[in-house]
């Protein structure tokens, strides 16, 4: 068994998921090392992985995290031009105005749905759909959802 990893490097854009905008100064890291890249003012980050864990982690206060798991080892580089994080109201408003604030659950609820109904990632043909949880937006490009 080889124990070398075969460098991979991940080339990709964050933006916001309702405004498009680029969330500069976003975090992407990869899993498990101190090894990571910060969106730049156009959104656009590189990453070249180092270890074996094969999963990018997206942080921006007041956002669910991003993490994108099993990114493919078989080319040299991985492109994820259309990254989009969503906020998460519950954390942005008690980051803004305080742990007293009460969300607005409707506002939540519709962009949850939108994210689950409307939001893909495309690679290498095929098709991938999020896994939503309380706190982050995860995909798994072992789980192709089909061509659509």
């Amino acid at each position: 068994m080889n124990s070398i990893a075969q460098k991979v490097t991940v080339v990709g854009a964050v933006r916001d998921f309702e405004t498009n905008e680029p969330l500069t100064d976003a975090v992407v890291l990869e899993d498990k090392l101190v090894n990571g890249d910060i969106i730049d003012s156009l959104g656009n980050f590189q990453l070249t992985l180092e270890g074996t864990s094969r999963t990018i982690k997206c942080s921006y206060i007041g956002y669910y995290e991003l993490i994108i798991k099993n990114i493919p080892t078989n080319i040299d580089t991985v492109e994820l031009p259309n990254l989009k994080m969503a906020t998460n109201y519950s954390s942005h408003l008690i980051v803004e105005f305080g742990p007293d604030v009460k969300p607005d659950m409707k506002k939540f609820k519709a962009i949850k749905s939108r994210l689950v109904e409307d939001y893909r990632i495309e690679l290498q043909g095929n098709t991938y759909r999020p896994e939503l949880s309380e706190r982050a937006i995860k995909f798994d490009l072992n789980k192709p959802t089909g061509n659509d």
